[in-house]
């Protein structure tokens, strides 16, 4: 059995002890969370990306979870939803960041989450947005407004629990009318 002269990108051949295989050769994409809070989107993963590219991009997911209309793959800290609309696809339309890291060391995504991590409060996530230049806007959801919630210029939300104002998650979903004019592209 002979390999072809000529390999998809990606991927190598490699010899096992009674035949050939071929074996994905991942790269690693480098993100800035700072970035992201400012534009709302990375660099190497635009909304209505395809969720097979993404995985062809990071390889096999921390973890995976699907269903009728949706799926979510996890890296890290950093979660892609995909929503599979009218069409046969699977397009990314969010993005959300847990800031609890999981055992799991990722060798493909480095995300650089830099002062984004499990102990922030609404106060410091402030006092770091005005010191990297981020716009924002404060608001708040639920009963009797408990739930704080800051808003970037970039249109990613940041989601604190309730008491005593810690980080829960930091995220932006793309509205519908946008995700349906990118199947228009």
């Amino acid at each position: 059995m002979g390999l072809s002269p000529t390999m998809p990108p990606g991927v190598s051949a490699v010899r096992s002890a009674s035949d050939y295989y071929v074996a994905y050769t991942y790269m690693m994409v480098r993100e800035d969370v700072i970035a992201f809070l400012k534009t709302g989107a990375l660099i190497h993963f635009p909304y209505g990306m395809e969720k097979v590219s993404l995985v062809r991009l990071l390889g096999e997911p921390d973890e995976e979870i699907e269903d009728d209309e949706s799926s979510m793959l996890k890296y890290d800290q950093t979660e892609f939803y995909f929503y599979k609309g009218a069409k046969d696809s699977n397009c990314l339309a969010g993005i959300l960041i847990q800031p609890i890291p999981i055992a799991a060391s990722r060798r493909n995504l480095d995300m650089d989450y830099r002062w984004l991590d499990k102990t922030l409060d609404y106060q410091q996530t402030i006092a770091h947005l005005l010191d990297e230049g981020i716009s924002f806007k404060e608001s708040s959801t639920g009963r009797q407004e408990q739930h704080k919630i800051i808003i970037t210029a970039g249109e990613v939300t940041f989601f604190f629990f309730n008491d005593p104002n810690r980080i829960n998650k930091v995220g932006r979903f793309i509205p519908m009318e946008e995700f349906e004019q990118l199947g228009s592209l």
